[in-house]
């Protein structure tokens, strides 16, 4: 089978070959940043400091006549390295990694855009607990502002200035595993401004290989800025793997925030998520043709999470994140103070969370300091 990233890149290719030819504009830009952290609970056999450095460049290529159809092309790649110090034998070790970021073209009118290719699909109103992250990895902890992407093709229409149409093929999953084009998955979304109120629904389905069922999700969203800020996210997942068992999770959110008029102003958020998953085990009976239920499990989850951020004067921002996810008793705490200018930015950022033991993790998944255990990190960020 032709794997989906090939043609992706072929077809983007060829728009650039194509709009080359026609008056347009090549802009080049991109994102470089610098780091070096300290934490407490490091991978066995490994210092608590690290250093890590990344740069992604970006080439951006439009053509087309202003107010009329556009077509635009962009290339993106992202070169991260970590650096951390092995006790025994010592000696430094670094770990890189390098892969295409973002590589896609379009074709856009006013009230019209087609994309194809590996680029960021991201909606809902959710600011930090995000249920309807369902193909990014954005984090308002994350100076950087950069997310995974996907492989697909997508579509807006603007029929007017109230609604906005999306829908859109993945070939690719938010982990960032390549699926061949007979594992298309499909999905869509509606955003309806209606009064005061943002309104959204939104469906997708995941088409797997080796399965014979996909994985639907649905997802109803809205946003009111009318006296405070109030929003939710609610969908439901339902996974009927091999037919012989149901999994079903349904996730509620509630978001809410108001500036309070202390100063230049203090914004206060917070998010509160409910889950409950529930997985029924059923069993075929050949004699009578039957399914029964045969037993099952139910599992529920609470989250809260708070934040406090307070601007100071027109250049530096203090922000404050508490998190706390009830059934486990973790609790994780975020401080960033952040100073930014026109293309440079400084963060001091200090964490508290559980300990590496606590999360499972190992250091083959996560051989960072950054986000176990307690430590500072100071970060340096450039864009030209």
């Amino acid at each position: 089978m032709i794997r989906a990233s090939r043609i992706l890149l072929s077809a983007v290719v060829s728009l650039a070959v194509t709009a080359s030819a026609q008056v347009g504009q090549l802009t080049f830009s991109g994102q470089a940043w610098g780091s070096g952290a300290y934490g407490n609970d490091p991978v066995d056999n490994y210092a608590s400091t690290e250093a890590t450095a990344g740069y992604i460049p970006e080439l951006n290529l439009k053509a087309g006549q202003p107010g009329g159809a556009q077509i635009e092309a962009l290339f993106a790649f992202r070169s991260s390295f970590l650096y951390r110090q092995q006790l025994s034998p010592k000696r430094w070790e670094t770990a890189d990694s390098v892969r295409v970021y973002r590589v896609w073209m379009q074709l856009r009118s006013t009230r019209w855009e087609l994309r194809l290719g590996r680029q960021k699909i991201a909606f809902g109103p959710g600011q930090f607990l995000r249920p309807l992250a369902w193909f990014d990895t954005l984090d308002l902890r994350d100076p950087t502002g950069q997310t995974v992407g996907v492989d697909a093709v997508r579509a807006r229409f603007f029929p007017n200035d109230r609604l906005s149409l999306w829908g859109w093929g993945i070939v690719q999953n938010s982990a960032g595993l390549a699926y061949n084009l007979d594992q298309f998955s499909p999905g869509g979304r509606a955003e309806y401004l209606l009064g005061d109120v943002e309104l959204g629904f939104t469906f997708h389905q995941e088409n797997f290989s080796g399965r014979s069922t996909a994985r639907s999700r649905m997802a109803l969203d809205f946003r009111t800025d009318k006296i405070i800020g109030l929003w939710a996210e609610a969908y439901a997942l339902r996974d009927n793997d091999d037919e012989a068992s149901i999994s079903r999770t349904d996730v509620l959110m509630v978001g809410v925030d108001y500036t309070l008029p202390i100063g230049s102003g203090v914004l206060v958020m917070a998010e509160h998520l409910q889950s409950r998953s529930v997985n029924t085990i059923q069993v075929f009976d050949p004699y009578t043709g039957k399914v029964s239920t045969a037993g099952g499990s139910t599992t529920r989850t609470q989250a809260t999470a708070v934040l406090g951020a307070l601007p100071l004067g027109l250049f530096d921002r203090l922000t404050v994140v508490a998190y706390y996810l009830h059934d486990l008793k973790f609790s994780s705490y975020f401080f960033m103070w952040q100073r930014t200018y026109d293309f440079w930015s400084l963060s001091v950022l200090m964490f508290a969370n559980p300990p590496r033991s606590e999360l499972g993790l190992s250091g083959n998944t996560f051989p960072s300091v950054v986000g176990v255990g307690n430590g500072v990190q100071l970060l340096l960020v450039f864009h030209h």
